[in-house]
């Protein structure tokens, strides 16, 4: 009999507790770092929530399930593994506080209803909670006769995301360099969604990290970095205008017969011409090269030293022993095929051009730095932990801009237009409606756009921006984002707790919907509480609350906190935004974690792996 241990609510919340008290500090611009240190005497300092927690071994199963969720968050979101820990821990905080720790037959009862209330709120927050956070969204289309638009956009995301992490002078360096080497790489903005799955899926081949330099080395190179030296490199080289070159895949001295075979030698000069057919091979195969004008020679497979012998004869360039991803990195820019051995023939799909090749002094190494039509971040940093850290950064960053574009699971614009076109007015007269048009002008911040005097535009002219947000023909792809600084916090709080107070709620979804409103705005109180604001009486967290609420009420403005000052404003004007996308799953990803915590009612432990498990129920079924 395998040992059963009851889960109290308690035990999930100090969990949650011990998690968030490594966090609270840390929250913000103003935020403090994490020193961490290891058992072979490595020490780490980061501000980042996910590499403290993530840094963390953990024993108790309950434990990990919560940090499993967060990592699954932050996987997608690239960001918000912070803000996840803070608002699940203070939702079960509320519900310890009105429940009691201490689990009875009818507190479990009264558990079990408010887990079925979460699950209730969660099936219907897309519905509830989307369309009003659009109102205060900024829409950006992201075209070419848009790109300085989108290129700001993109900055103040990323310089949003690394916030706090690390120190605002190498953050706004490396933010800018992203952001750039991003639209760099995208050749047409219609595909920067495309653009980014590609960067990301290559990560390991686009960033290269480079140590015992300053962040603020951290630069952009022409060209695709193939991590190795060259092995012979011809005086010539740099005179092409117009370099041709192959990529081997595997090695072309490798000859196997098509089936078992034995050789009869009954003279010297029969053994003479065995021993020699593989270099005769070898030698045939490089002046089928040289006849085909190539170059340069990229192979993943080690030449041998004859290889190398002829290659020189022939003067023909290699590189040999290059990572096979970078191998079929540079054959899909290239949009050429990688040569696969002997059998493969030599034709134009296998032959590349470049524009240059040269020996490139990064850090300590020597690398080749081939010129085809991409581009290559170095990631500098002065020791290997900072460095790869900024690296897992740079990472989520782009994912963060990626979320900023793929809005379709949530937002569907094609039908945001039909409602309009029907007659369904999404976004009312005291919203305020934030676009950057096609000129750069950012409708919500400036000031010399035309406004009411309570700071909302003019339903007439919203109309007019929604006609061009909303347009059916347009292909264009489109950036949804929304202040941030707990501005989304205040905003969801409002309207879940007006879902709460519905008649038509039932009273398992407006217990839950109470119990997030309240639990939500730890973000903000936290983000406040690590502001440089002197703390009084009349400076409260909760004037704070009231002044953005009656704000939001009555004049229809969204406000947020700054997090270095602890003022209130519209954080756009600060450069702080965030997509909107990422906001949404924090909410839904807290609320679905804590509606599972809440219906665990034991844990057991078991031998053998979970797979075992699966398996058996499997030939059971």
């Amino acid at each position: 009999m395998q040992s059963v241990v009851p889960l109290e609510l308690d035990t999930c919340l100090s969990l949650c507790s011990t998690l968030e008290a490594l966090l609270l500090n840390s929250i913000g611009p103003n935020g403090l770092y994490t020193m961490i240190t290891t058992s072979d005497d490595s020490t780490l300092i980061s501000g980042d929530g996910y590499t403290i927690v993530t840094s963390l071994m953990l024993s108790h199963p309950v434990a990990r399930l919560i940090v499993d969720h967060m990592k699954s968050h932050h996987g997608k979101t690239g960001d918000n593994a912070k803000s996840f820990i803070l608002q699940l821990t203070e939702i079960l905080r509320h519900v310890s506080l009105k429940e009691g720790g201490s689990v009875t037959c009818g507190k479990r009862q009264q558990l079990t209803e408010l887990s079925h209330g979460l699950a209730e709120l969660h099936s219907v927050l897309e519905d509830k909670l989307v369309p009003e956070l659009l109102k205060y969204c900024v829409f950006t289309t992201v075209s070419e006769q848009n790109r300085g638009s989108v290129e700001e956009l993109c900055l103040k995301i990323i310089r949003t995301n690394l916030a706090g992490k690390f120190n605002p002078r190498s953050s706004k360096h490396v933010s800018e360099v992203l952001c750039k080497f991003i639209l760099e790489s995208c050749s047409e903005l219609s595909q920067l969604d495309k653009t980014l799955l590609y960067l990301l899926d290559h990560f390991e081949e686009m960033v290269i990290e480079v140590t015992n330099e300053s962040v603020l080395s951290s630069r952009i190179i022409n060209g695709a970095i193939l991590t190795r030296d060259f092995a012979y490199k011809s005086s010539n080289l740099v005179s092409f205008p117009q370099i041709k070159f192959m990529v081997l895949n595997t090695s072309f001295e490798t000859i196997t017969p098509n089936s078992a075979s034995s050789l009869q030698i009954s003279s010297t000069n029969q053994l003479l011409q065995a021993l020699n057919f593989k270099t005769t091979y070898t030698q045939t195969f490089i002046e089928q090269v040289k006849a085909q004008g190539i170059n340069l020679i990229v192979s993943a497979e080690a030449l041998s030293e004859a290889a190398l012998y002829i290659c020189r004869k022939q003067d023909i360039s290699v590189i040999h022993m290059v990572p096979a991803e970078q191998i079929a990195h540079i054959a899909h820019i290239a949009q050429i095929r990688t040569f696969n051995g002997p059998d493969d023939v030599i034709d134009e799909s296998t032959i590349g051009t470049a524009e240059f090749c040269h020996s490139v002094l990064i850090g300590n190494s020597k690398y080749v730095n081939l010129g085809i039509s991409t581009k290559q971040l170095i990631l500098c940093s002065p020791t290997k932990g900072l460095c790869r850290q900024w690296y897992t950064a740079v990472h989520n960053a782009m994912k963060c801009i990626l979320m900023w574009l793929n809005h379709e699971q949530i937002i569907d614009l094609q039908k945001l237009a039909k409602s309009h076109e029907q007659g369904t007015d999404l976004h009312e007269s005291h919203s305020t409606i934030c676009r950057l048009d096609q000129k750069g002008d950012q409708c919500a911040a400036d000031d010399s756009c035309s406004k009411d005097k309570t700071g909302s535009r003019p339903p007439s002219e919203m109309m007019h921006i929604r006609d061009e947000m909303l347009d059916t023909n347009s292909q264009h792809l489109c950036g949804i984002s929304i202040q941030g600084g707990g501005a989304v916090e205040f905003l969801t709080s409002k309207i879940l707790s007006d879902i709460s107070l519905s008649p038509s709620t039932s009273p398992a979804m407006s217990k839950a919907s109470s119990l997030i409103a309240e639990s939500i705005l730890c973000l903000p109180r936290s983000l406040y509480a690590n502001s440089f604001i002197s703390k009084t009486a009349k400076n409260s967290f909760i004037h704070v609350q009231n002044r953005i609420e009656s704000e939001l009420s009555t004049h229809g403005r969204l406000k947020g906190i700054d997090g270095k000052s602890g003022r209130v404003c519209n954080l756009v004007e600060l450069d702080v935004v965030e997509p909107i996308l990422a906001k949404y799953l924090l909410i839904c990803d807290v609320v679905k974690t804590a509606q599972e915590l809440l219906r665990i009612d034991a844990v057991i432990g078991v031998k053998g792996s979970l797979k075992d498990i699966r398996d058996e129920e499997t030939d059971n079924d």
